[in-house]
């Protein structure tokens, strides 16, 4: 992970670096579920294994093919099975992006120089 990558160059204590990263595993892994259950729900996919990641593309082909299709409704609980959990981790996130803003401004010129090394166009 680059955040762990960066945390080693500009030292940052386990403190700083867990209000960083905050929860984004947790995000990572309760939108793989519920994507996961969608595909399953729908009958239209395979379920993908635990280290691929599903493009917005393929969740727009996935709704638009089961529009008007009674197994909407099975999309429909999947939603409802998983909606106050993607809410409670996106608050969560959101409540420390404050934070993880401090710490990115207090090591500014570290991250700086961290990007500066990265090759142009290499996704972070």
């Amino acid at each position: 992970m680059v955040i762990l990558r960066f945390s080693q160059i500009s030292r940052l204590d386990e403190n700083s670096y867990n209000q960083l990263v905050g929860n984004i595993e947790e995000l990572i892994e309760i939108h793989r579920c519920f994507i996961v259950a969608l595909e399953d729900s729908a009958g239209l996919f395979k379920p993908m294994s635990s280290t691929c990641f599903v493009s917005l593309s393929s969740l727009t082909c996935l709704f638009s093919a089961l529009n008007g299709n009674p197994r909407d409704q099975r999309i429909g609980r999947v939603m409802l099975n998983y909606g106050s959990n993607i809410k409670k981790a996106h608050l969560t996130y959101w409540d420390n992006h404050p934070k993880a803003v401090n710490i990115l401004e207090k090591h500014k010129e570290d991250l700086e120089a961290f990007m500066e090394s990265k090759p142009m166009g290499l996704a972070i």
